[in-house]
């Protein structure tokens, strides 16, 4: 064979090559066709999700009592799924407020989900109908759960140890709020609860690009002492929901919060403006589903 058709042979085996190693690189299709759903519903100055998928979710704090109507209306609306777990991120009403109006027609088993560093008795205290049914699970840093078919929940914070005394009070009940990494085939949201810029600069520390997210929830309604750099750096979410009331007492959000979200180049979402946010995912991207 002259040169030229070795040459020609040679390229030909190299471009096919090429071609099945970028077909290899394709994101994996979920197992699920089902899609996954997360909302952050507007329940004022507070907190709840709920992640969906199929006929099951998984509900990420609850909201205040007060604001509860609320966070059954949008349950309602996403056809009263059956909840498989309820995680409360830490001791703050306006997280674990809702589970003292849950009737006992709420389809739950009972699975609740916390920091091994929280006060279980006061939870269960304010449990109200659920009081006696709820089953206490625990989860840190690294724990991976098995919550709904297709969709990979990892906590990355707290820690299973910490120096300081437990059950956890004053500022360590935010810094030791519970996060989440959420992942559904290749799109992942970051949960983070109430956390302040010393959880983040310890979580930035131990997981750095893992935190890469699309979407963020941002840390404690937008406070200004959660807002670190860093961390946010490391997220880079195209996506941040920022979940507070309109007018609250604390001025949530904050201006370097917005700031410094901004910088990384994220767009902002507020319940107070835009209601409850609702995205949907097919693994491969994220779309918003309705919203005013």
């Amino acid at each position: 064979m002259c040169l030229s058709g070795v040459l020609h042979t040679i390229f030909f085996s190299m471009l096919l090559v090429l071609i099945l190693i970028s077909g290899c690189g394709e994101p994996l299709e979920p197992t699920s066709g089902q899609g996954f759903t997360f909302t952050v519903v507007d329940v004022g100055q507070g907190l709840a999700q709920i992640g969906m998928q199929g006929d099951s979710a998984v509900l990420w704090d609850i909201g205040s009592e007060f604001y509860c109507d609320r966070w059954i209306a949008e349950y309602r609306r996403m056809g009263k799924p059956r909840v498989v777990a309820v995680v409360i991120s830490h001791n703050h009403e306006d997280h674990y407020g809702g589970l003292s109006r849950l009737g006992n027609d709420f389809d739950w088993n009972g699975r609740l989900i916390t920091s091994p560093h929280e006060d279980t008795a006061f939870l269960r205290s304010r449990a109200g109908n659920w009081k006696e049914r709820i089953q206490f699970e625990f989860a840190t840093w690294n724990d991976t759960l098995k919550l709904m078919e297709s969709v990979l929940v990892r906590c990355l914070w707290p820690p299973q140890s910490i120096d300081v005394p437990v059950p956890v009070s004053g500022v360590n009940v935010n810094r030791h709020s519970m996060v989440f990494s959420l992942e559904y085939g290749g799109t992942n949201v970051l949960i983070t609860s109430d956390i302040d810029s010393v959880s983040q600069r310890l979580i930035s520390g131990e997981f750095t690009y893992q935190l890469r997210s699309d979407i963020l929830i941002a840390p404690h309604h937008g406070s200004a002492g959660s807002a670190d750099q860093l961390f946010f750096g490391y997220v880079g979410a195209p996506l941040t929901i920022v979940s507070c009331g309109r007018n609250n007492s604390y001025g949530h959000p904050s201006r370097r919060m917005i700031e410094e979200l901004l910088n990384v180049g994220s767009d902002i979402l507020f319940t107070y403006i835009d209601g409850s946010v609702v995205m949907r995912s097919n693994g491969f991207y994220w779309a918003r589903v309705g919203g005013r």
